[in-house]
């Protein structure tokens, strides 16, 4: 009905979770997105990967179909502008910064369907093993996966920001 996708729909929820948990109707969201736009690319090994800073506009009341059509309309920008470096990006803005922090974007969120935890290489089979975030460089991330048929959620926090018991209600 929106024509959105999974991710438009949950980045949309935080927004509008977050603007109701903060009191603060601008947020900017941090995302990661493949880097394998150009068909040359395609043939290369390596990680390929860049940071979109979505500024998103959600303020405490709106409806989940307002913060809907919000995140689809900034996200689907910025997917159209993804091949501008984050690094460009911030130099360009030269933002005040925080040493240990990253700069413009307020919170991770990103979204991981890769089905299933087994990995298959044909005749090399392995599975996916999930490590401790040991400290993160925002004062919280957000993973979604999507992991047989079922929708994990991890939260990560810098608790010099974030108090326990206000990650847990959120």
């Amino acid at each position: 009905e929106h024509g959105a996708s999974r991710f438009m729909m949950l980045l949309a929820l935080v927004a509008l979770t977050l603007a109701k948990a903060t009191s603060r109707s601008e947020l900017v969201v941090g995302t990661t997105v493949t880097g394998r736009a150009r068909p040359e690319l395609e043939g290369l090994v390596g990680y390929f990967v860049n940071l979109l800073a979505l500024p998103l506009s959600v303020g405490a009341r709106a409806t989940v179909s307002d913060a809907l059509a919000e995140c689809r309309g900034v996200l689907l920008d910025a997917f159209a502008h993804s091949e501008a470096p984050f690094d460009h990006v911030v130099a360009e803005l030269d933002p005040p910064r925080v040493p240990g922090r990253m700069p413009i974007v307020d919170v991770m969120v990103n979204y991981d369907d890769a089905g299933s935890d087994d990995l298959d290489f044909g005749p090399v089979r392995g599975r996916r093993v999930r490590l401790e975030a040991m400290r993160t460089r925002n004062p919280l991330s957000i993973t979604f996966r999507e992991l047989d048929s079922e929708l994990q959620c991890e939260l990560v926090y810098d608790t010099a920001l974030v108090e326990d018991g206000r990650a847990e209600a959120l």
